[in-house]
């Protein structure tokens, strides 16, 4: 019994962002949670965030498949493509954790083309934020109140969090 468990933590100690995997679901308050749905592409897979209704604030809410210390990591990097603001989208990326929660705003794009975003773990970038330790609960992106109806989505592809050298 103490070797499995012996075992077990070993493997969480040597965990890499590549075996970090997130699922991705709607959120939204007051209304019913937006429609997520994977889309495979010839080059990645995406998930789409499409409103089933009319009403503000609404976005994605990411959980990890494994416990994640973030104290392992520098950043957090992903694609994103937005069809819910015409130019410069100013999005949320919300970190919830066990240490307390951490959130930023970031530039999602023109909505028209992918927009690459790596946001470094700095605590003077990120609100709430004294320093990037505890477990990692989930993961919230939304782009304030501009997703705010079904004939408008927001995508995301190669969520990552970016390992320590």
């Amino acid at each position: 019994m103490k070797k499995v468990l012996f075992l077990i933590a070993m493997a969480a100690l040597t965990l890499t962002a590549d075996e970090i995997k997130f699922n991705w679901k709607g959120k939204a308050e007051k209304i019913a949670a937006p429609k997520v749905e994977e889309i495979k592409d010839e080059d990645w897979v995406s998930y789409r965030c499409t409103p089933t209704a009319k009403g503000p604030w609404q976005g994605m809410i990411g959980t990890s498949s494994v416990k994640v210390d973030l104290n392992k990591f520098k950043g957090v990097s992903f694609d994103i493509k937005q069809k819910c603001y015409p130019g410069n989208c100013a999005t949320v990326i919300y970190f919830h954790t066990s240490n307390g929660n951490y959130y930023t705003t970031f530039n999602a794009g023109n909505g028209k083309d992918w927009q690459h975003i790596e946001i470094p773990f700095d605590v003077k970038k990120w609100q709430g934020a004294k320093s990037f330790e505890g477990t990692l609960t989930r993961v919230v992106i939304y782009p304030f109140q501009s997703l705010n109806d079904p004939s408008k989505y927001m995508e995301i592809a190669n969520f990552e969090l970016i390992e320590k050298e």
